[in-house]
């Protein structure tokens, strides 16, 4: 009975790329470990914060002080969605569960411009809306704090590349109500974030509808972003124009049926009686 033995002795380009691995894998392994650190170092702010709104919702405020208080809760809501996102592949692949509530779409736009606002005054960039009074009345069925992320992102991309001497960025709404069968109604919503031109850069674009392995941090929210609308059965769009730029969502939300026990929504501060115009 005879053996015969061989010895591989592994290339210096396969011994490199076993260690390019092994490094990959522990710097994968480290970030992980961040994110998962960070995630729940956040969530006791995030408690503390739940805890002194629920202090707060007996006492008695003003119509002002309570517009700011239903922004503030729908941040805490929002923030708190976000935290819980542990299936980025499930976000990319459109296959995630989004909620389905009953809200108001003017105190959704308005939470969003709050989200703004503190960058735009660091730049000194005006925050502009636009949009018809009856968006002030209008409720929906949806996931309005995906809608909320969704539209957040795209405004804090065009304060990134927006200088302070370029113009103000406009928040737009078009709506637009259809009859489905009887007594039910479908919006359809289509959202602009009107910024100066040139804008956001292309290769920041193009990192929104196709996603690789060396994308952006601004790249890969706007990526996730725009799956989130893909989610909602939606579309985004960026359109280029001699003056201006915009971030376009086009998506549809069932309109929620006239409750007599709905308090009566009132106009922001923000907002005038007789226009469709107004800024921050």
């Amino acid at each position: 009975t005879g053996a015969l033995c061989f010895l591989h002795v592994p290339s210096p380009e396969l011994q490199h790329a076993l260690q390019v691995q092994k490094m990959s894998e522990q710097a994968a392994a480290r970030s992980f470990k961040e994110l998962t650190y960070i995630r729940q170092e956040l969530k006791n702010p995030l408690n503390g914060m739940q805890f002194t709104r629920k202090l707060l919702e007996p006492s008695d405020l003003t119509e002002e002080q309570r517009q700011l208080f239903a922004s503030n809760v729908l941040c805490q809501e929002q923030l708190k969605k976000i935290l819980h996102d542990n299936d980025l592949e499930g976000i990319e692949q459109c296959y995630m569960e989004m909620n389905t509530v009953e809200f108001n779409l003017e105190e959704a736009l308005n939470t969003v411009l709050m989200q703004g606002m503190s960058l735009s005054k660091e730049k000194q960039i005006s925050l502009d809306r636009d949009w018809p009074v009856e968006v002030s009345s209008m409720y929906l069925y949806g996931d309005n704090l995906r809608l909320q992320q969704v539209l957040a992102d795209y405004l804090a991309c065009t304060l990134q590349f927006t200088r302070p001497a370029e113009g103000p960025i406009v928040l737009q709404v078009i709506p637009k109500k259809e009859h489905i069968g009887s007594g039910m109604q479908i919006a359809h919503l289509e959202f602009r974030v009107v910024h100066p031109a040139p804008g956001v850069p292309e290769a920041l674009i193009q990192e929104m509808f196709r996603h690789g392995p060396g994308v952006s941090r601004e790249g890969l929210g706007l990526h996730i972003s725009q799956k989130l609308v893909k989610t909602m059965s939606g579309t985004v769009q960026y359109l280029r124009e001699a003056e201006s730029s915009s971030f376009i969502v086009l998506v549809e939300f069932p309109v929620a049926q006239l409750n007599s026990k709905r308090s009566k929504p009132s106009t922001s501060k923000w907002s005038k009686p007789s226009t469709s115009k107004s800024n921050f």
